[in-house]
């Protein structure tokens, strides 16, 4: 992440003195009719994309700058990024919203706002909001480990993806020392040591993971219609999983 953030930012930072330098290279600027030109302050807007480049590009380098300290939390560095690139988007549309809808008339007294403008800019700010919140949220559920317990016979899966099983109904139980590699992901989220949700084995067999990474050992169960892999966030507190099952299972 060292040099690809010291190349983001020097890059952005040449964007922004190109957009400054050559005014038509801003979108929808440089697309716009002579008319509807005339009715844009392209100076301020030219001015304020420049300062918002530079800034991004100044926030790159500087994560630049902190890697070592970044390193140790990956987690971090990637929230860091994603706000920057938030706060770039934002600073952005409200520059637009600023120089691009406001003018002067052929006769240079009145003023006009272009509403539609402004209407799509709010959307769009509001949809970058609202989709960076959904990332936040989701990534932040595949970072917990699946919450596992047996309770009245039955065998609890909270969070993502989670479902109840009854103990009864689990035909095989086996602890493996290593997790089998998985083929694909059809329906589920793979974040830093963390598996959750529905994944296809090297045999085109369908399983469910609710797994953590953490040396082993794991637990492959099967019932009449499932295939499961499971495992605590310890390999310790695994061990006492697995010694709650074979005690419910009898």
């Amino acid at each position: 992440m060292l040099f690809a953030n010291i190349f983001v930012g020097v890059l952005i930072i040449l964007a922004g003195i190109l957009c400054y330098k050559f005014p038509n290279q801003i979108n929808p600027y440089g697309g716009m009719s002579p008319e509807r030109k005339a009715l844009v302050d392209i100076d301020g807007l030219r001015r304020s994309i420049l300062w918002i480049m530079v800034a991004t590009g100044i926030a790159f380098l500087l994560l630049a700058v902190f890697h070592k300290y970044l390193a140790a939390y990956p987690i971090l560095d990637f929230w860091a990024i994603m706000g920057i690139c938030v706060a770039m988007l934002v600073a952005v549309l409200i520059a637009m919203k600023r120089h691009n809808g406001w003018g002067k008339d052929k006769e240079g007294t009145t003023y006009r706002h272009d509403t539609n403008r402004s209407r799509i800019i709010v959307i769009s700010v509001c949809g970058a909001i609202a989709t960076i919140a959904f990332v936040v949220v989701t990534l932040s559920a595949s970072n917990k480990p699946s919450v596992i317990d047996i309770q009245d016979d039955m065998l609890h899966i909270a969070g993502m993806y989670g479902r109840d099983i009854p103990v009864n109904d689990i035909v095989t139980m086996e602890v493996l020392d290593e997790m089998p590699v998985m083929a694909m992901r059809t329906n589920g989220s793979s974040f830093k040591n963390k598996n959750k949700g529905h994944f296809l084995t090297q045999n085109d067999e369908k399983c469910l993971l609710f797994v953590t990474y953490n040396g082993g050992p794991y637990i492959e169960l099967r019932t009449a219609d499932d295939l499961i892999y499971l495992n605590r966030e310890t390999p310790e507190e695994t061990t006492k999983l697995i010694d709650e099952l074979k005690r419910a299972m009898q």
